[in-house]
């Protein structure tokens, strides 16, 4: 607990010679302890004192004394302060404080503490106690300034310390998991060490041991964890908080402790689950009165299990991959069965049954099962339960501590819808029982794998087609529940989207329109009760809004991001055709020069109702002009202003149209006549875009 600094300074010292000699010679001795933690208390500055003029047998008498602090340390983290004086007369505190500096005239105490007889050597000592608040850096290095006689002489000395003490709050002791032990695979009856953990105690000036006052453990519940610190154990319970007035023993003092915790499975453990044991520990440390929380996890898990295999994996060499011509015989699934357990049981197989989870299983004729070797094991016609056993007579089995494979082989037939998905379940039925009961381990259970991935045959594609107006989405796909995807159209000005319908068997289910970036969202869904169809998946209708210049070319994109069939796997798919470009057009509306006047007409028989306002030039002529409707059409004159030379007017088809003229209009003067449309409507009365050229006409005379 002590050190002090190998190299020491000369301080300063003012002194009155006596023949060519000092009379009190001063050096600071370089002492220097560790760090100090909350509530340490010890020396912090030795200075010897010595009284080296052979000439004379006068004693020096120290008669004043300074002390300041030139570290960093504040007056609130010190307690105690005391200057102390070791001579052959004895040991004296010279003075005492709560704090730096101090200032002392050391005439009033008795003179023996505070003499230094002749030709001898005394030792000054500064001593502090700090407080338990502290900041972590924080220095304390103390100077002291003496003043002495000796017999008619005198002088004052000074000395600093050169090795500062520094004050920790934080670090002065620590908690780390550690890497052991190994984990592993527990059965009930076993009780091993998970999880180990030390505690340090770093250099300090105190002689205080580290004890564990509060600890709680997180782990699985159902078993049964103790500490133990190579001394004594100590039972934990799953999130309970334990409180240790006295403390529990976690190392000596600059020591490390290593702690472990171990896990006991109770006998009639019954989880058909792995249970994964990862313990994790929250516990406060003291030190004396310091106090400080630590957590440590178990960074190697170990896992409880009933028995039977600890492993159980399957490998299909053909998964994700697309047949497009199914085989006769395919090679399916590698199906591995691992023992590795601290018992000495092996594994008996009774039985494999395979589940169909994709959507083919009418077309699997038959199933043969072999090992890795290609012996024959079983076989059966079509899926289901499927007795194992070896080719001996005798049950087959795994031993204990190894593995093994069983190859499974599909005789196929029948025809393949396309996207369908081979994907089955291997349930093996086992048990883990010593033939001569020479082991307590008994476990009869079924244990279950699926593949990660399926084998599909055939590839759904899909495909964007050009209609009048619109798009269909159509594909090859005879197994689809599911599609995600996105349809975007450009340009989006002058656009309206006006249909989005799905074809039978199918259903839009979500649907988010973004007309301002030209968006459909959807997500299509098979129809409850229906079953799934290649074809025509959903048809969007497209139309222009107001006036327009002319026919637009509308380019339309197909983005498809997931498809799920109805098993819900999902499948691989390829979008033959992304972009198709429709031409969008419009009823042209024209106002043509006559030789009488002027004429409204229009090009499509889809407009049965025009709004507008015709506007004179000059405006007198408002007034006089005679408008006549076409056949098939009634004229309403809806307000006139002979001062703006304008007239309101609004046409409506009275059998069903055919295009052409709808009105004619003539005046008195020579003039001209400009035609503005408010407004065309179809049959139902939904509005309809419209060209408008031209829409100036000159008028003759009269």
């Amino acid at each position: 607990m002590r050190t002090a600094l190998g190299a020491v300074l000369l301080c300063s010292v003012l002194a009155l010679p006596v023949l060519g000699q000092e009379l009190l010679s001063v050096q600071d001795l370089g002492f220097q302890r560790k760090p100090f933690n909350p509530g340490d208390a010890g020396v912090i500055q030795r200075v010897a004192l010595t009284d080296n003029d052979a000439g004379n047998r006068d004693d020096v008498y120290l008669t004043k004394l300074t002390l300041e602090n030139l570290g960093t340390a504040t007056d609130e983290e010190i307690v105690r302060v005391e200057v102390r004086l070791e001579s052959n007369l004895g040991s004296f505190v010279l003075a005492a404080a709560d704090s730096f500096p101090i200032v002392k005239v050391l005439l009033p105490l008795p003179v023996e503490q505070r003499t230094i007889p002749d030709d001898t050597r005394a030792i000054l000592t500064v001593w502090v106690q700090v407080g338990d608040n502290l900041t972590d850096g924080h220095t304390i290095q103390p100077k002291v300034h003496l003043w002495f006689s000796e017999h008619d002489d005198g002088g004052e000395a000074e000395a600093t310390d050169t090795a500062p003490e520094t004050l920790v709050m934080e670090g002065s002791f620590t908690a780390r998991a550690l890497s052991g032990p190994e984990g592993g695979v527990l059965n009930p009856g076993d009780a091993f060490p998970v999880m180990e953990f030390q505690v340090e105690d770093t250099p300090d000036v105190n002689f205080l041991d580290l004890e564990i006052v509060e600890i709680t453990l997180t782990a699985p519940t159902g078993l049964t964890y103790e500490l133990y610190n190579n001394a004594s154990r100590l039972e934990l319970v799953p999130g309970r908080t334990v409180r240790l007035p006295e403390g529990y023993f976690a190392a000596v003092d600059e020591g490390v402790g290593t702690l472990s915790l171990s896990v006991q499975v109770p006998p009639g453990f019954t989880s058909r689950e792995p249970v994964t044991v990862a313990p994790s520990l929250s516990f406060v440390v003291r030190e004396g009165e310091a106090t400080k929380s630590f957590q440590v996890s178990d960074p190697i898990p170990d896992t409880v299990v009933i028995a039977g295999a600890e492993d159980i994996s399957v490998r299909v060499p053909q998964g994700g991959r697309v047949l497009n011509r199914p085989p006769a015989q395919l090679s399916y699934s590698q199906l591995t069965i691992t023992d590795q357990d601290r018992n000495a049981t092996a594994l008996r197989l009774d039985s494999l049954t395979l589940v169909a989870k994709g959507t083919v299983s009418s077309q699997i004729a038959g199933v043969e099962i072999t090992d890795s070797n290609g012996n024959l094991l079983a076989y059966r016609e079509g899926l289901g339960e499927i007795p194992l056993i070896d080719p001996s007579g005798k049950p087959l089995s795994v031993s204990d501590d190894s593995s093994r494979t069983l190859v499974t082989t599909l005789t196929l037939q029948g025809t393949f819808p396309v996207g369908a998905s081979l994907l089955l379940e291997h349930r093996v039925k086992l048990a883990e029982i010593h033939p001569y009961q020479v082991t307590t381990t008994h476990f009869e259970g079924t244990q279950v794998v699926v593949p990660d991935e399926a084998i599909f045959f055939g590839e759904p594609a899909f495909e964007l087609r050009a209609v009048e107006e619109g798009v269909e989405l159509w594909t090859t796909g005879e197994t689809i529940a599911t599609v995600v995807g996105t349809i975007t159209y450009t340009p989006v000005q002058s656009v309206s989207l006006t249909l989005v319908t799905a074809n039978s068997p199918y259903q839009i289910s979500q649907q988010q329109v973004d007309p301002e970036t030209g968006t459909i969202s959807f997500v299509l869904t098979l129809s409850p009760g229906w079953a799934p169809a290649a074809g025509k998946l959903a048809e969007l209708g497209f139309t222009l809004v107001g006036r327009v210049d002319g026919p637009t070319d509308l380019t339309v994109d197909l983005d498809v991001s997931t498809v799920v069939d109805t098993a819900g796997i999902e499948l691989p798919f390829d979008v033959r055709a992304r972009t198709v470009t429709i031409t969008l057009t419009a009823p042209l509306i024209s106002l043509l020069p006559t030789e009488a006047g002027a004429a409204i007409t229009v090009d499509s028989p889809e407009v049965t109702v025009l709004e507008g306002v015709l506007t004179f030039e000059p405006a007198e002529l408002a007034p006089e002009a005679v408008l006549v409707p076409s056949g098939g059409w009634g004229l309403s004159v809806l307000e006139a202003d002979a001062e703006a030379g304008t007239v309101h007017f609004r046409v409506e088809a009275s059998e069903p149209p055919q295009g052409g003229p709808l009105l004619t209009l003539t005046a008195p003067d020579a003039g001209s006549v400009q035609l503005t449309v408010l407004g065309v409507w179809d049959a139902m009365g939904n509005p309809l875009p419209f060209i408008l050229a031209p829409e100036v006409a000159p008028l003759p005379e009269g």
